[in-house]
């Protein structure tokens, strides 16, 4: 039922009740789970701009790019992006984020 969900999202962003960073999102989570991923990465961003304070779409976004781009710079800058955004700071996904950077600054630190 993705292909109802996603015309009904659709529709509801276009009514355009502020915000409408949730539809974003589900729109984003829909593309993921159908493995499209560029748009699911185009979504989470649109979910973040509509609503700055929507730090799970930003999360979403920068794991999304690691996994989409090649190039890990996009991702890095997209974790660090994610790191500035979030005051608090032990939940999963802020260790996550924080070790992922270590990670991608050794790998890219390697390749250069």
């Amino acid at each position: 039922k993705y292909n109802k969900a996603e015309h009904i999202l659709k529709y509801s962003i276009r009514l355009k009740h502020n915000p409408v960073d949730k539809e974003y999102y589900q729109l984003a989570l829909i593309a993921k789970k159908r493995n499209q991923l560029k748009k699911a990465i185009d979504f989470f961003y649109k979910a973040y701009k509509e609503n700055p304070k929507n730090t799970e779409a930003l999360f979403q976004w920068a794991l999304t790019s690691d996994l989409y781009y090649k190039d890990k710079n996009i991702a890095l800058q997209a974790y660090q992006k994610y790191l500035r955004k979030v005051f608090f700071g032990k939940t999963e996904q802020v260790k996550y984020a924080k070790k992922r950077v270590k990670e991608l600054k050794e790998k890219l630190f390697m390749e250069k």
